[in-house]
């Protein structure tokens, strides 16, 4: 969890982190107790310095991952444990649900979006693997929105996360009937829908008496954090692509309302209620995640820059060894949960470098991929990469290569907490932010190197049918 604070002239007083466990019962749970994001919460406040006075502060916004689902009963206590996004227990049954939502044209956009770790397959399993705790269920919602909650005491949601929880009719703007008859649930358990920067409330007296927080600081309605990272890298309005490389790589793609095509979750944004966007967006489930298992699981290291400086330039495009980066599933390109990564080619001289190498050109490909898919057929000449990854020149370096175009990196003020900021800073003051973005690094591929990493990038579509093979035997 992140937490940060901006002034009127939207610069950065205060950031933080705070880390938490989450439980793996078994293969493809993955659970946490709603109180632990609370916990965190409280004390990054607790760990803002004196110098900042809360009593200035004027509004809270709150971003977050769209999917892990929180379930409360009627006095708002948790259930169970929150089913998280990547959760990947009804992995057998979502291509059953996309085929029954795709033949139903009121459902037809649900079934492009739905998928393991949203709230309406998390639903389902509940209903049909625990079914007194289901009976429980007064609200179910987001993490953010449940944080908004402890905070104000109102359940509120953005547009965003109601689109992407496969409850929620995209074209029509409302809760799906069909989908609320077929969980059995009615609509008063799901949270209201608003625009983005919304004003909820303000804070209960337990916040003000506890922490000395403005007791007039308007608590707002947040967003996903693609949308956010959209508007802290201002690409909605020109409709440019963002790559964001944080635990997972997500391409974002701002396109008009109902301008629904090519392969992507179609997630709505709107700051008014009145004019929206549909921020599409594909995933590569784990990329900077997968870095940091090579770096901590297998080198047991803290170092996320080990092996970089040995990376030498002559073997950039001259790797041997292929790796195939679907650790944990593939949700937009393949839609297969059961996929998994594997190295090819290793021999006896292969070092450690040149797997490292391998991990950088194959999460490429698959961006590659993507974006492909994503855009269909439309590659950028120039793409903005946003996120931890962005901060490894070798690996920008190679994306740029493999995608045959400019990257553009953006430094500082680029985050989703940063864009969350945005929102609240616009409505506090009623204007739009037209402020220019900071450039911090360009990487341009080299014509030679894109022809030989476009060999491999042939080889590449080739390996899920190999690994597809293996998994069958």
């Amino acid at each position: 969890m992140k937490c940060m604070i901006i002034n009127n002239k939207k610069e950065i007083l205060y950031e933080n982190s705070c880390s938490y466990e989450y439980n793996h019962p078994t293969e493809g749970y993955k659970e946490i107790h709603p109180k632990k994001y609370l916990e965190a919460l409280k004390k990054m406040i607790l760990e803002i310095p004196n110098t900042i006075n809360l009593i200035e502060i004027e509004s809270i916004c709150i971003t977050g991952q769209m999917h892990t689902t929180v379930f409360l009963d009627e006095v708002g206590n948790s259930i169970r444990p929150a089913i998280l996004w990547n959760d990947t227990r009804m992995k057998n049954k979502v291509q059953l649900l996309k085929e029954e939502l795709s033949d139903n044209v009121q459902t037809q956009f649900i079934s492009k979006s739905i998928s393991t770790g949203c709230m309406a397959t998390s639903l389902l399993w509940v209903k049909e693997n625990e079914p007194n705790n289901y009976k429980q269920i007064s609200k179910v919602c987001s993490v953010k929105d449940y944080l908004t909650y402890q905070l104000t005491g109102r359940f509120c949601t953005d547009f965003c996360d109601a689109s992407t929880s496969s409850l929620y009719d995209i074209s029509n703007k409302c809760y799906s009937s069909y989908m609320l008859n077929k969980l059995e649930i009615s609509e008063d358990k799901l949270c209201e829908v608003y625009p983005s920067g919304y004003e909820v409330g303000t804070l209960t007296q337990e916040w003000i008496s506890e922490f000395k927080i403005n007791r007039y600081a308007k608590v707002r309605v947040g967003t996903g954090d693609n949308p956010a990272s959209a508007i802290a890298c201002d690409i909605i309005k020109n409709k440019e692509p963002l790559l964001s490389f944080g635990t997972s790589g997500v391409i974002i793609v701002p396109r008009d309302d109902k301008e629904f095509c090519g392969k992507g979750k179609n997630v709505l944004f709107s700051k008014d209620g009145k004019r929206f966007s549909n921020i599409v967006q594909g995933s590569l489930q784990a990329a900077g995640a997968t870095h940091l298992w090579w770096v901590k699981r297998i080198i047991q290291s803290n170092d996320l820059s080990i092996d970089q400086d040995i990376i030498s330039d002559d073997r950039i495009g001259k790797n041997t060894v292929r790796f195939f980066p679907y650790m944990n599933g593939d949700k937009t390109v393949y839609a297969d949960p059961n996929l998994r990564g594997s190295f090819i080619g290793l021999d006896l001289n292969t070092k450690r470098s040149d797997m490292l190498l391998a991990i950088f050109e194959g999460i490429s490909h698959a961006t590659r991929l993507l974006i492909h898919e994503v855009l269909q057929g439309n590659m950028p000449k120039r793409i903005k990469v946003n996120g931890g990854g962005s901060k490894s020149d070798v690996w920008m370096q190679v994306l740029s290569h493999v995608l045959n175009c400019e990257i553009e990196v953006y430094c500082g003020a680029t985050s989703p907490c940063y864009g969350a900021c945005l929102i609240a800073w616009e409505h506090d003051h009623n204007v739009v932010d037209k402020e220019e973005r900071i450039l911090s690094k360009k990487f341009f591929p080299n014509s030679k190197i894109a022809k030989l990493y476009d060999k491999q990038f042939d080889a590449f579509l080739h390996m899920y049918n190999i690994m597809k093979q293996f998994d069958k035997e």
